[in-house]
């Protein structure tokens, strides 16, 4: 590989690593990682997954987050702080896409071509850095899938051993990692009867796989939020009433980044059924299709459903990319000027969305901290500024149309069927209220709350306290 050709790929990547460094501190937050921050504070705070207060999602992103209150306590540098746990998560997904990379290809430039188009991909781009559950479970599932290669090199039992715990830990991050696991088991049964794994192995993944589970399943009955576990984390996403078509989100991606897609795409169909393929990298051809099918079989699939089948396609596109160019003998040159052309709009698109900040956000989170104190209640509903006091209700968010509060009481003979946010306010009286889903006016409110600079609404006992 040309020592320019590969000075200018690391350049790119490094530059596009720093935009998203910068991204990750200052962009404007997704109220779904509000949501994960506010989880994690009920845990710090003696509260029950489940049974105290409602959350759809598995728990480990939360308990990996409790260290940071007691570094920074309840407050906005905790917040900032959570963003750098998961970009240290976003940059070992890097690493891992340019070792398996590697591992396949043993090629520099395919590995560094790979993370380039990864970070080109404006959807993964916006959702890798957000605080939520799908960075890490998707940095544990690309490590188990790298230590299943590496398995596959010198069948080492150790290999096998931390695959199962990887991807163990990649479903208690969260529970898509099932469609992982699912694949794993058709790989699996494959090899098997093509004697290219044995029995052994795949007791050995098995029951490493199963040790954290087990664990989990424990602390759940511990603490008898069980049942409230499959209903809320299972019945309830399984039967969503809120659903879309599953190209909502597709089609944008594939306007912006529709080289790569295609590209790698059809680089995985063409790579898993040519017989001259090698082994490994059919297997992941397999697994980033199977993912990418997977997105499409559930009823409410959002942008960050995508982020794991995208890792993996970089990859097999890096290797068509290099490929086609081999083939019909490019130089360096025009692999450089055709790679910019490819990269070029989508880093626009993603660098327009770096001036909307996150400095509004953050002082009205602030706000409410200073106004109201640990055994206070505030109504929010949105999760857009309450990340660190006690909700007045167990359902504190999915609580609009056809949201989760609608899809449990379906499932639960309407247990929550009086839920009424008037009287809820007017009973217990929180400091702080927003006016999502309820009229001032027709809940008789006006004369108990007034409006406040951030939008928000004090009760008209307290004095502000503000910069």
């Amino acid at each position: 590989m040309n020592s320019n050709y590969k000075r200018i790929l690391f350049t790119l990547v490094f530059l596009l690593l720093i935009s998203l460094l910068w991204q990750s501190i200052h962009r404007y937050f997704d109220h779904d990682e509000f949501e994960h921050i506010h989880s994690a504070w009920y845990i710090a705070n003696g509260f029950i997954p489940y049974v105290d207060f409602f959350q759809h999602h598995h728990p480990l992103l939360w308990f990996i987050i409790l260290p940071f209150f007691k570094l920074f306590g309840s407050s906005i540098e905790l917040v900032l702080a959570t963003r750098i746990l998961v970009f240290i998560f976003t940059i070992g997904i890097f690493v891992l896409v340019h070792r398996i990379t590697l591992k396949l290809t043993c090629s520099d430039e395919v590995s560094l071509i790979a993370v380039l188009l990864l970070l080109s991909v404006v959807l993964f781009s916006r959702k890798i850095i957000e605080v939520r559950p799908d960075v890490p479970q998707v940095f544990f599932g690309l490590l188990s899938v790298y230590f299943f290669l590496k398995y596959l090199e010198d069948y080492s039992s150790s290999a096998m051993i931390y695959a199962g715990l990887c991807a163990s830990l990649s479903f208690l991050f969260l529970q898509k990692t099932i469609f992982l696991l699912l694949a794993y088991t058709i790989v699996f049964g494959l090899l098997f009867v093509l004697k290219k794994i044995n029995l052994r192995s795949l007791l050995l993944f098995a029951g490493s796989c199963s040790l954290p589970l087990i664990l989990f399943l424990l602390y759940i009955i511990f603490f008898n939020s069980f049942d409230d576990y499959l209903l809320t984390n299972w019945l309830v996403n399984m039967n969503a009433v809120r659903i879309f078509s599953s190209f909502k989100y597709f089609e944008k991606s594939l306007k912006v980044n529709y080289f790569f897609w295609m590209l790698s795409v059809f680089s995985s169909i063409y790579l898993l059924f040519n017989r001259k393929t090698e082994l490994p990298i059919k297997i992941i051809s397999f697994l980033a299709l199977f993912l990418l099918g997977s997105v499409f079989s559930v009823p409410n699939p959002y942008e960050q459903y995508f982020l794991f089948t995208i890792t993996l396609l970089s990859i097999i596109g890096a290797y068509g990319f290099t490929t086609i160019n081999s083939k019909i003998n490019f130089s360096w040159k025009f692999r450089v000027l055709l790679l910019i052309l490819v990269i070029a709009l989508p880093v626009y698109k993603i660098s327009s969305r770096i001036q909307k900040t996150n400095l509004k956000q953050l002082e009205k989170i602030d706000f409410v901290i200073k106004n109201t104190t640990d055994s206070d209640t505030v109504y929010d509903g949105n999760i857009t500024f309450n990340l660190f006091r006690q909700d007045i209700h167990y359902f504190w968010f999915y609580i609009g149309e056809n949201g989760g509060l609608d899809t449990y009481n379906k499932l639960t003979n309407n247990r929550y069927g009086d839920f009424n946010l008037c009287f809820l306010i007017r009973s217990k009286r929180p400091k702080i209220i927003s006016n999502f889903m309820i009229n001032m006016n027709e809940c008789e409110l006006d004369e108990l709350y007034s409006k406040t600079d951030h939008g928000l609404f004090l009760k008209t006992d307290l004095t502000v306290k503000d910069y």
